[in-house]
Parts: structure tokens; sequence; C-alpha cells
């Protein structure tokens, strides 16, 4: 999967954050306090995204090894 650059800080953040002991709910009203856009509002490019996250998209990144920085099949 490629992603823009911008869109590759957003997984680290979120993790950060939750290492930081946020949880879902706290994550997606810090991503919408800081106008991150969301997954889909990026992948549309969306020229004026909501930034509404909701903690079950929050709980769905940090549930993806890849985004947790495992070996994902030798990628």
């Amino acid at each position: 999967m490629l992603v823009g650059e911008e869109a590759a800080k957003v997984p680290p953040k979120i993790v950060d954050y939750c290492i930081n002991d946020f949880g879902p709910v706290q994550l997606s009203k810090k991503l919408e306090k800081e106008r991150i856009p969301t997954t889909q509002e990026y992948n549309r490019k969306d020229i004026f995204p909501t930034c509404k996250w909701c903690a079950k998209n929050i709980m769905e990144i940090l549930e993806r090894p890849e985004y947790l920085w495992h070996i994902v099949n030798f990628k």
C-alpha cells in the first residue's frame, strides 16, 4: 500500500498518543482538534475535510500490524 508523505505521519502519531494514555475517544477528539483528515478524506483528496474521526477507525489503525512497525511479509 502506497500512501502520501502526510498520510504516513498519522499512524505513528496515533500509536504515540495511545502509548501516552489516550483512549480511542480521546484520540479522535485530539485528531479533530489538530484538523487531521481521516483516511477516507485523504483518499478522496477532500478540499475541505471535516476531520471527524471515530473511535472505531482509531481502533482499526491500532490493530493493523503494519502500523505498529512489525515486519509483515518481509516488506
